[in-house]
């Protein structure tokens, strides 16, 4: 395994030091992790995210080509804009490598098919409120989709968000399962953003395709 080795490398492409050769990264998996303090960065994901998304070890390879880490940020899924907001905030943010083995069912490619999956698998009355928009979900880009809900979920209150943020909060009879809803469940639990596309691969704000998109579940039944 060379965890070291891939470490070593981003540390010195990514603080200005010389650009190493890139190691061999088979067996490895990445997490992007962001917060103020240092219990932030104590485990790959919180309960309240189920299904974090992951790097594989395809696609460090990759990012270890890539000296600029805002750009590699970019290759990887994040918006720009949000991450310097995140920074102004006081966050941090850091690159975590484990060995890809450890990840308790492997890698899921983050489409539309699995996220409805891993749905049904955690709550069939969930995946129900889902099945109910498919279509609009898979087929209408983010904007048309927005126009479609009637508002923007990246700048939606709180209180809206908080009555989709779990599996048990939206499967609830009181919570609607109107588009809007069933969109907001997704970026609260799964964490699919705007630039989100359900096709098995991150994309940056300018639509350029980048890393393959997985999921895993740090929290076995």
């Amino acid at each position: 395994m060379n965890v070291e080795r891939v470490a070593a490398h981003f540390r010195a492409s990514w603080t200005g030091g010389p650009i190493l050769p890139v190691p061999p990264c088979d067996g490895i998996g990445a997490r992007v992790l962001f917060g103020t303090d240092e219990g932030s960065f104590s485990h790959l994901s919180a309960a309240s995210q189920p299904y974090p998304f992951i790097i594989g070890p395809e696609s460090i390879s990759a990012l270890c080509a890539i000296p600029v880490p805002m750009k590699a940020m970019g290759f990887i899924g994040f918006d720009e804009a949000w991450v310097e907001n995140k920074l102004r905030q006081g966050n941090r943010f850091r690159m975590v490598l484990f060995a890809a083995e450890s990840c308790d069912g492997g890698f899921i490619r983050a489409t539309w098919a699995n996220l409805l999956a891993l749905t049904e698998r955690e709550s069939p009355r969930c995946a129900d409120k889902l099945r109910l928009h498919r279509n609009a979900l898979e087929t209408l880009p983010y904007p048309d989709l927005r126009d479609k809900i009637g508002y923007d979920l990246e700048k939606a209150a709180p209180g809206k968000l908080a009555r989709v943020d779990s599996f048990q909060a939206f499967a609830d009879d009181s919570c609607p399962g109107d588009l809007g809803h069933a969109r907001a469940f997704l970026r609260q639990v799964f964490k699919c953003t705007a630039l989100f596309r359900g096709d098995g691969y991150a994309y940056d704000e300018e639509g350029r395709r980048g890393i393959g998109a997985n999921l895993f579940s740090p929290h076995p039944k």
